[in-house]
């Protein structure tokens, strides 16, 4: 499972840089705070589609400066605080895909629940590791 995969990456390095450089450097409360960002956006958009209303679309070209913007937001969590949240939107999200009804998987959906989990996951465990 992913998410148990970079938690425990994530929770062997609680201090210093564990993925980039200079202005673009991450270090493990900055990788949970992400995760639950994009967890959330996520749900919300599972959440939304479940009611018919179009959720909205987040251009590629918008991902760098909302994940600056949200560093710079989440710069005062904790280590604690960020990991917690990145787990109850974790435990959010799997909430909301299991009560999804199949009516709802289209490939849009399908493509929503894989880019901010498994695959975001994986990618973030490929930044830290090589």
């Amino acid at each position: 499972m992913e998410s148990a995969e970079i938690s425990a990456i994530l929770n062997a390095l609680p201090t210093g840089t564990v993925h980039g450089s200079g202005a673009t450097a991450w270090n493990s409360r900055d990788v949970y705070a992400h995760m639950a960002r994009w967890l959330s956006h996520s749900s919300e958009y599972m959440e939304l589609a479940g009611t018919g209303k179009k959720p909205p679309f987040i251009e590629e070209s918008q991902v760098d400066e909302i994940n600056h913007r949200w560093q710079k937001e989440d710069s005062k969590l904790t280590l604690a605080e960020a990991r917690t949240r990145a787990q109850e939107e974790f435990k959010r999200r799997v909430k909301i895909i299991k009560s999804m009804p199949p009516e709802l998987w289209t490939e849009e959906m399908v493509k929503v629940v894989y880019l901010d989990g498994a695959n975001h996951y994986h990618d973030h465990r490929k930044y830290i590791t090589g």
